[in-house]
């Protein structure tokens, strides 16, 4: 009995360690191991035609260095911990998922189109537009292109076309 005990304490230790390493400490929310590990999980499930698509939404937080220096790091985290609770509020664990992916950073995978639903798309809009931000967004759907390219390949190409929207957006601020 003792033995058995012993093994389970052992394996909830070990599944607890591995959580705290795939979650950001201040939002709870998953962190950027784990966007990158979903982003080729859902890559790869849409290869094999198990989800209809993948949209990703990269949220980055405007000025969050500039409030960080003049009103210091405890206001900078009041605004990642609002936008995080936002996200948080708008997403379910697997259609649609929020990560914080880098310190002003954030994304949502999601296995659909956001636009394909007018009024929830306008619900997210509303929502995040509490806290000033840059956003971009990039999406794919199965076809030939996709099933003969890595999924990691894919991947980064999602993120490079989101953050360069993102880009072109603090440039022509």
């Amino acid at each position: 009995m003792f033995n058995n005990k012993k093994k389970f304490l052992w394996l909830v230790t070990m599944l607890q360690l591995i959580n705290e390493t795939k979650t950001d400490y201040l939002t709870n929310l998953p962190n950027r191991k784990a966007f990158d590990e979903d982003i080729i999980f859902r890559i790869d499930k849409l290869k094999k035609n198990k989800i209809p698509a993948l949209q990703l939404i990269v949220i980055d937080l405007k000025n969050l260095k500039k409030i960080n220096d003049n009103e210091g790091m405890e206001a900078g985290d009041k605004i990642i911990i609002k936008m995080a609770l936002i996200l948080a509020n708008l997403t379910s664990q697997f259609e649609r998922q929020a990560y914080r992916i880098g310190g002003d950073e954030f994304a949502i995978l999601q296995n659909n189109f956001l636009h394909k639903n007018y009024m929830h798309m306008h619900s997210f809009c509303k929502a995040i537009s509490k806290v000033p931000h840059y956003t971009g967004w990039s999406w794919i759907k199965n076809n030939s292109d996709i099933e003969a390219a890595e999924s990691k390949t894919i991947a980064t190409k999602m993120f490079n076309d989101a953050s360069k929207q993102i880009s072109t957006l603090k440039s022509d601020a």
